[in-house]
């Protein structure tokens, strides 16, 4: 292809259509050029290419460039059938960019400039022209949404008609002042809403019933609280309440069955404040239960009294302690210091009041010597009975500083309570005639053995 290949004239483009119908109207159009070779017109056969644009320069293409090979051109004329589609002439500019090469030789050669597509391929949106009629005479609704002439309900005189507030028109906007009422069944395929939704019997889920007033009431509040009965109380997060004397029930119909499983691979736990499982727990993987500590080390460990009031304790030699009351008593831990009489004068320094039976009576109890005399032994004796005539012991602490001058004495003696309330007493005496002894922390307690 010689390189002054140029566009010299460019004749009118003819869109070619059927003259049959609208519906048989073809989106191609013809376009004839003329080409010249060297400053003369070109004759032989050509392929061209064709690409259609919105810019006379640069911009963008519109559509797919199209080939023409082993086109006739004589004295320089040439015509080309071109196909863009409908969608290429929207009404905007439209430019041609020709490129031609003598059939099968070499490259394409650009003939420029690209050259404006002129009103006449316009033609091409008559396709849709009837359709756009209609839409200007019909306010841009398409001519399906209207019924007509003949269409029963323009004559049908009875309520609601088109306006009426019991029309109910399909719209995404609310509808003042319309209601519904249907006796038919309905199905809404998206999301129904509404302030409040009564149901005459009940809700049901998947075809199954979960509300139901037929049985029983269920109210959930706005604050996620759950209420099963009557009435409503906002501090609680589960309320059940029944008007009659029964509330809640967990149980089976058949026996054999599993009446409340709860726990699974973690703890039970009923919490004290702040403290997970203070009050009650059966620990996991052990089955140990704890009440008032979180670390059960037994089967059940209490941390606190355990009391019986009927029939005691069973043992493990099939026997029951059945006089649980008064077994054992004990005037705890004092920590307040006695001074002791000396002497030979005695001072109680811890009392009790266990009921009739015999006891284990124990004592522990801590002495100080804190004698100061001058120029004098100061070791010191104390005596100690168990009530008045049950000796209890003799100790002797060496004098201040000695290492002997403080010590822990541990007494006991069996006991037999004959009158009920009679006070039992540890009591203790110095019997050197002057100098302080001081009894410090204390514990009497009486452990019944016998009836």
């Amino acid at each position: 292809m010689r390189k002054h290949l140029i566009l010299s004239l460019v004749s009118i483009a003819i869109i070619c259509f059927s003259l049959l119908t609208v519906e048989a109207q073809q989106t191609s159009f013809t376009y004839q050029g003329k080409l010249n070779d060297g400053g003369s017109a070109a004759n032989g056969r050509y392929d061209l290419q064709f690409a259609l644009f919105d810019s006379l320069i640069d911009g963008a293409q519109v559509g797919a460039t199209q080939t023409v090979s082993n086109v006739t051109v004589s004295g320089g004329i040439f015509t080309a059938s071109l196909d863009f589609g409908a969608s290429a002439f929207t009404g905007a500019n439209r430019f041609l960019e020709i490129s031609a090469r003598p059939t099968g030789a070499g490259a394409f050669t650009l003939l420029t400039p690209r050259q404006a597509i002129t009103s006449t391929p316009y033609a091409l949106r008559s396709v849709n022209a009837d359709t756009a009629t209609n839409a200007q005479q019909l306010a841009g609704i398409a001519a399906s949404e209207y019924v007509k002439t003949d269409d029963a309900r323009l004559s049908d005189a009875r309520d609601p008609k088109a306006g009426n507030p019991s029309y109910v028109q399909n719209s995404t906007s609310q509808q003042a002042a319309t209601n519904f009422n249907i006796s038919g069944n309905g199905t809404a395929g998206g999301t129904l809403s509404g302030n409040a939704v009564n149901a005459a019997t009940q809700y049901n889920l998947g075809g199954q019933p979960v509300l139901s007033v037929s049985q029983n009431l269920l109210k959930l509040g706005n604050t996620g609280n759950v209420v099963i009965g009557q009435s409503f109380f906002s501090n609680y997060k589960l309320d059940v309440e029944s008007p009659d004397n029964h509330g809640l029930r967990v149980g089976n119909a058949i026996g054999g069955g599993t009446a409340l499983s709860v726990g699974g691979t973690g703890n039970v736990e009923v919490d004290a404040p702040n403290v997970p499982g203070g009050r009650f727990l059966i620990q996991q993987g052990t089955g140990n239960v704890g009440i008032g500590t979180t670390t059960p080390l037994s089967k059940l460990t209490v941390q606190g009294t355990v009391e019986s009031t009927l029939f005691g304790f069973k043992f493990p030699d099939g026997t029951l302690q059945t006089t649980a009351a008064g077994k054992t008593v004990t005037t705890g831990l004092l920590t307040s210091p006695v001074d002791i009489a000396n002497s030979g004068g005695l001072t109680a320094i811890a009392t009790i009041n266990p009921l009739p039976g015999v006891y284990l009576l124990m004592a522990t109890v801590q002495f100080e010597n804190k004698s100061k005399d001058l120029l004098a032994d100061n070791s010191k004796i104390v005596t100690c009975w168990f009530v008045d005539n049950d000796f209890a012991g003799t100790n002797h602490l060496g004098a201040p500083g000695n290492p002997m001058d403080k010590f822990t004495a541990t007494l006991h003696t069996v006991f037999t309570q004959t009158v009920s309330g009679q006070a039992v007493s540890l009591r203790c005496g110095n019997l050197a005639s002057n100098g302080q002894v001081t009894a410090q922390a204390r514990r009497l307690t009486a452990v019944r053995i016998e009836q």
